[in-house]
């Protein structure tokens, strides 16, 4: 399982995302995250937490959108599946493990979504 986050100025917000990948119950995954040329200091945040697992890897971009980003993080990615995740969003600690479990008995199903909580924090 890949899992990217795409990275805009972000600084403030990331670990958060970052913490709640490191605290999935499911635990054969990979973190691609990719800072599309933050003017604040993001990528440090970034490397940071990458150095509290050897399954985390940062790319520093020139700014050149989220598509691009994304579409970077993408080719980047080992996994088997693809999860998406933002810098202000926060995993539920079975997130990776209910998805992989669904789409390991579901072959048919190619695409997956998830509910979510909006929390103004």
């Amino acid at each position: 399982m890949s899992v990217v986050i795409t990275v805009y100025n972000e600084e403030t917000l990331v670990e958060r995302a970052i913490r709640s990948i490191l605290s999935q119950t499911y635990e054969d995954w990979e973190l691609i995250l990719v800072d599309d040329g933050s003017e604040d200091d993001t990528f440090s945040v970034m490397q940071k937490m990458a150095l509290l697992d050897r399954r985390i890897r940062c790319i520093q971009l020139e700014h050149v959108g989220r598509r691009e980003a994304l579409n970077r993080a993408i080719l980047e990615s080992r996994g088997k599946y693809i999860a998406l995740c933002d810098a202000d969003d926060y995993s539920l600690p079975r997130r990776l493990e209910l998805q992989v479990a669904f789409l390991e008995s579901n072959p048919d199903v190619g695409v997956l979504g998830t509910a979510y909580i909006r929390n103004d924090v």
